[in-house]
Formats: C-alpha cells, structure tokens, sequence
C-alpha cells in the first residue's frame, strides 16, 4: 500500500523502508518514555492505542503526513520531516505532503488495481516457497543417495577404462589402427 504511495511520489521503496525503520525506533523509543515521546506528544501524535498498544508504523505515518502538511514548506517542515523520519525525511515529503487522506487515497487505488497482497495470498505465498525449499532439499538428498549407491560401481568402471586405456597403449601400432578402425565403423 505505502509502496505504491511511494512510486507515485518518486519516492525509492529502500528511501520508505529506510523512513518506516527510523518512525518505528521513534515510536518504540517514546513508547519506553524516551525523549522521543515529548516530540510526538508535542505534535499531539499518540504512538499507542487507547489499550496502550503500539499502534501500527502505517497508521502513525498518516498522523506525522496530517503535521507535515499543515506546516509550510520550507526549513521547519524539512527539518520536522528529519527528526520523525531520519535523514531520509526531506525526501519523503513529496510523498507526505498530502496528509493522511491523500495516503488513505493512493493505498485504495493500488488496493482497486491489485497491487495489494492480502495477509492469505502472502501466507500462502510463503508456503509455497517453504514447500519449494523442502523439495530441494529432497533433491539433493535424493542424489546424494543414489551417487552414494553408484560410486562403487563407478569406481570399478572407471577404473577399468583406465586399464582398457593403458592395454590400449601397450597394443602395437597396426592392431591400434584396426580396433580403432572398427570402432569407427561401429560409431558410423
């Protein structure tokens, strides 16, 4: 969904990661009484719910978009943008400067075009590539059993190639000419 967002606000998906990272050690960080907590109280952002649990990164970003888009452009929204969101925030502001609501718009319109992946599409995803895993696996245990079970007979095959090689050598020049001749004649 934020992704999305991002594209359309030239915003890299690594740029959002990076400020998402940045919000959520923000938040924890408040969560725990840190001084982090007198920015987001200060900006009348809540980091948890009205149980006390921390509310999700997506939905705390819409509250800082909501504060961001009120303040001018310039310096004090930049830097703001910096100290929620990390060095990366002066470039996420394309992206925020609509406010929640423009966030709220861009996730249902990639949400209407398929884009989003629902919490069972990715679980099964997930299983899918696990299963994919497994099977490997089986594969490579599969032909570490049987080169296992052929060795020996490899062995003794290749070994004797290499006395049929080394025969092969100590045979005089005319008797050579002839297997080999017959040997042609037999590829042929």
């Amino acid at each position: 969904r934020l992704g999305y967002a991002a594209e359309l606000s030239d915003v890299s998906l690594e740029l959002l990661g990076t400020s998402l990272g940045q919000l959520s050690k923000k938040m924890e960080e408040a969560a725990r009484g840190g001084k982090a907590g007198k920015l987001f109280s200060e900006l009348g952002i809540s980091v948890t719910d009205a149980q006390g649990k921390m509310r999700s990164t997506e939905a705390v970003l819409g509250d800082v978009s909501d504060v961001l888009a009120k303040m001018p452009p310039g310096a004090q929204r930049t830097a703001m943008a910096m100290r929620l969101l990390g060095k990366s925030g002066a470039q996420m502001l394309p992206m925020l400067q609509g406010g929640s609501e423009s966030l709220r718009e861009m996730a249902a319109e990639a949400e209407a075009m398929g884009l989003v992946i629902s919490s069972g599409t990715a679980a099964a995803s997930e299983e899918f590539n696990d299963n994919l895993t497994r099977l490997q696996a089986v594969l490579r245990g599969v032909t570490t059993i049987i080169a296992a079970n052929l060795a020996p007979v490899l062995k003794d095959l290749s070994q004797w190639l290499v006395d049929a090689a080394k025969a092969f050598q100590s045979l005089s020049p005319a008797t050579q000419s002839w297997i080999t001749a017959i040997a042609a004649g037999t590829v042929v």
